[in-house]
């Protein structure tokens, strides 16, 4: 079972590829848009008042239009004057995500929703680091493998590199379940706006 140059050099550049990709979407701030019209909740509220939801207008990020990512929301065009955001380096205001670790008062009163919700955003970010772990051990794998021309360690490299992209799918699966979660499980907040 022999590898040829054209092959170890194809794998070599799919890994480096899928790598830098895996790394772009950890690091980006936009996993979701949730665009809000705002206009058109002010006209509602001038026809119809709620002062419920006019008290929170101004204040709650839900009334905004955010991008979020795995670490931050970030608000494009206007953020909440309630809220304390920064500056985040593609100069967007934004809040970090709390993933309430370790937990504290108000975490421990959520209800079984939103509390499979945070375990799956948690689990999400511990499967995209297990996958940088599993491609770092095939590059190394794989060096030595190379050098050795070694097919087993070829193939346990292909294996490796597998055992990372399932990590990678699993992450994923876990992203589109928290999303479930906000928007169709969590009834008593603000998910569902």
């Amino acid at each position: 079972m022999g590898c040829s140059a054209f092959t170890l050099s194809l794998a070599t550049l799919s890994g480096v590829a899928g790598l830098a990709l895996i790394c772009i979407g950890f690091s980006t701030d936009n996993w979701t848009e949730v665009r809000v019209n705002r206009e058109s909740i002010k006209q509602s509220l001038a026809k119809n008042p709620v002062p419920e939801i006019a008290k929170q207008f101004d204040t709650d990020r839900y009334f905004y239009s955010r991008d979020i990512g795995l670490f931050r929301e970030c608000f494009p065009s206007q953020a909440p004057k309630s809220l304390d955001v920064y500056i985040s380096p593609t100069e967007t205001r934004c809040i970090n995500i709390n993933y309430y670790i370790p937990e504290d008062k108000e975490s421990s009163q959520f209800s079984d929703d939103q509390k499979a919700r945070l375990h799956m955003a948690r689990a999400c970010v511990a499967l995209i680091i297990c996958s940088f772990v599993w491609i770092l051990i095939a590059f190394f794998v794989g060096v030595v493998g190379c050098w050795m021309r070694s097919p087993s360690r070829i193939v346990a490299t292909g294996i490796l590199m597998l055992l990372a992209a399932l990590f990678c799918a699993g992450a994923i699966g876990l992203w589109h379940g928290k999303e479930y979660y906000e928007r169709f499980k969590i009834k008593d907040d603000f998910f569902n706006s």
